[in-house]
């Protein structure tokens, strides 16, 4: 029974239990070492969900250089969903690569995720939550680029590619998405609409007006409002002019005037745009006496949309006499500087037929000049030079081919008892104006005569502000006023406006409103960092007077390096921000400048970085069971040793 007994503890005793638990250990380390990360998951989709989050819109290609102002749209198409873990990238590394952290996005809510800098807004309350990635520069490319939508696990939710080139990636595997959306002008978006309409397809995504947190809408064609042709009934040979009003006309691309003639000729003219009428114009040679013209206009957007108004027939007369005759009237008496009057007159022909055409009037020695089409009546409004003295206007009249001049003088000057006005401040000019401050504003008006204006209507106003103030003068036609300055710097107009007898006036000053900021900055310095450590810091920034500065661009750097974090700051004057110490160990100078306008505050300290020696990277798999085994070998020699 003694010898069974020691047969059994050798085999089933401590030593063996030890072996046995050291198997074990070591196969359930190398199992976890082979199980797969979060980052590591991967499965393939045949298609995206018919519901959930989907990158709904995509402005890659922002109008002019603006390229900070990129950005990708997500919409919810079901319930809400939280998006920790979820990721948006465009693969190759180049763009946004983002991974969304303590969102949830609510049911038909938008988060926008801007290329630019501004305050992240993760509130989706509303329905609208914003992010930026704090680019200078743009991070799609203008001729093709991709964006994947992908959920925690790494799964593709969505994919939108566009355009061609190397930075477009193809779809991940099993992706059901063939081609590309094509490009679109520069200032046009692409995105589904309704908001998450189809499926992931290059079909469901069309060229819309950037709309940027609300509901897609695409860009309706352009509208001719009106159009008409000048004249009507046109002689003989008589060149026509042909107008037209189109809507939107920012989003128009082309204006053209479509012909065709009684002998099968067709042709496009373009219309070019006549600022000083608000519309698009082209002249059309006339045809001969008894020949006719069909004219119809063509408008079309950048993005290929068209609308054709409907055709007009044109009769020309035959026997055109090309002699023109014209009554041009002035005004009556002489008018104020500055004040509006009227040219008026009739244009006919040798045969008594009212003509057509254009007028333009100069003053010579002036910039004053005006260009205007007439039909059958002149009626042009002028504003006279703003000194007195006597001008003289000259007329040039063109209808169909011919051109008649004419000449009238005018005197310019002020009536008796013309109201006058000045405005001061008790600020001197050398002396610095701040936001807030309270300041004093002195008008005076006064007739032509010396007589003061008495009891005259009169306001301030500070353009740019809501700041008007309504009075009265006082019997020596003045008024005084105390105002605070306004709250953000800048220069501003303080205009004085003052009315009375049926006359007004008006005078001005610019100030120069200045603002000073003081910055506090709270962070854990004074230490050592490791190279690559995350830097924190917080701070405040205020304005001269402690009111909370709000808006504020905060740009925090490490002298020396071209690292360098910009932020914003709240509505209470707070911000925090994160910057990495550098990877060379040294004495590096960290810098924070607050900047609101022309006021800024700077914020220096020493930081102090040493090389990072301790290495926390660990081999998932054999670095478990080694630890296991070192300390298996030393239990068993502690067991021999005092068996």
């Amino acid at each position: 029974m003694r010898s069974g007994y020691r047969e059994a503890k050798h085999v089933f005793g401590p030593r063996t239990a030890l072996g046995c638990l050291l198997v074990v250990l070591m196969m359930l380390s190398l199992v976890w070492s082979s199980m797969p990360t979060l980052s590591q998951a991967r499965t393939g989709p045949v298609s995206r969900s018919a519901v959930g989050p989907v990158i709904n819109e995509l402005l890659y290609d922002p109008t002019g250089t603006d390229a900070d102002e990129e950005f990708v749209e997500l919409f919810e198409t079901a319930s809400a969903v939280d998006l920790e873990g979820w990721s948006l990238t465009d693969q190759d590394g180049t763009g946004p690569d983002i991974v969304f952290h303590g969102i949830i996005l609510p049911s038909k809510g938008f988060l926008v995720v801007s290329a630019g800098t501004g305050t992240n807004d993760t509130d989706l309350s509303d329905g609208i939550g914003h992010l930026f990635l704090g680019k200078a520069q743009g991070v799609w490319s203008n001729t093709g680029d991709d964006c994947l939508l992908s959920d925690p696990t790494g799964r593709p939710v969505d994919y939108l590619s566009y355009g061609e080139g190397s930075s477009v990636d193809p779809p991940p595997a099993n992706f059901t998405w063939k081609g590309t959306v094509p490009l679109v002008p520069e200032g046009y978006s692409i995105g589904r609409s309704p908001d998450g309409n189809g499926t992931a397809s290059p079909s469901s995504y069309r060229p819309l007006m950037p709309t940027l947190g609300k509901s897609n809408i695409i860009d309706p064609p352009p509208v001719i409002s009106d159009w008409n042709v000048v004249p009507e009934d046109p002689e003989g040979s008589q060149d026509i002019l042909v107008w037209a009003k189109v809507t939107d006309d920012v989003r128009v691309d082309l204006v053209q005037a479509h012909l065709n003639t009684s002998d099968g000729t067709n042709w496009d003219q373009d219309m070019a745009w006549a600022q000083q009428d608000l519309r698009y114009e082209a002249t059309v040679k006339g045809r001969p006496g008894g020949d006719w013209l069909n004219i119809s206009v063509v408008a079309r957007d950048p993005i290929g949309q068209t609308t054709r108004s409907a055709s007009r027939k044109m009769d020309f007369k035959a026997n055109i006499s090309s002699e023109l005759s014209a009554d041009i009237h002035g005004p009556e008496g002489s008018v104020m500087p500055g004040e509006v009057f009227k040219i008026t007159g009739e244009v006919s022909w040798a045969n008594g037929s009212k003509a057509s055409g254009r007028v333009i009037a100069e003053i010579p020695g002036t910039r004053g000049s005006w260009n205007a089409s007439f039909k059958d009546f002149i009626d042009l409004r002028l504003q006279a030079p703003l000194s007195e003295g006597t001008y003289d206007i000259d007329i040039t009249i063109r209808a169909g081919g011919a051109n008649v001049t004419r000449s009238l003088s005018i005197d310019v000057g002020w009536p008796h008892k013309s109201l006058l006005c000045s405005l001061a401040t008790n600020i001197s000019q050398d002396q610095e104006i701040l936001t807030g401050q309270d300041m004093a504003l002195n008008g005076s008006a006064w007739f032509s005569d010396g007589l003061p204006a008495k009891s005259a209507e009169a306001d301030i106003v500070v353009h740019g502000t809501g700041i008007d103030l309504v009075a009265r003068t006082d019997d020596s036609g003045s008024i005084a006023v105390n105002v605070k300055a306004p709250s953000m710097a800048g220069d501003y107009q303080f205009e004085f406006r003052v009315s009375s007898m049926g006359k007004k006036a008006n005078a001005s000053i610019i100030l120069r409103i200045t603002d000073r900021l003081s910055l506090s900055v709270q962070g854990k310095m004074g230490i050592i960092f490791r190279t690559g450590e995350n830097i924190t810091l917080t701070g405040q920034v205020r304005h001269h007077d402690a009111a909370s500065a709000s808006n504020i661009l905060i740009v925090a750097e490490v002298i020396g390096t071209d690292h360098k974090v910009k932020v914003f700051t709240g509505p209470r004057g707070n911000f925090s921000l994160k910057l990495v110490a550098p990877f060379y160990k040294g004495e590096y100078t960290l810098r924070v400048t607050a900047i609101g306008g022309d006021a800024t505050s700077s914020w220096t300290s020493v930081l102090y970085v040493n090389s990072d020696t301790d290495n926390d990277q660990r081999t998932p798999g054999w670095g478990p069971a080694l630890v296991i085994t070192g300390v298996v070998l030393a239990l068993g020699l502690y067991r021999r040793r005092y068996r």
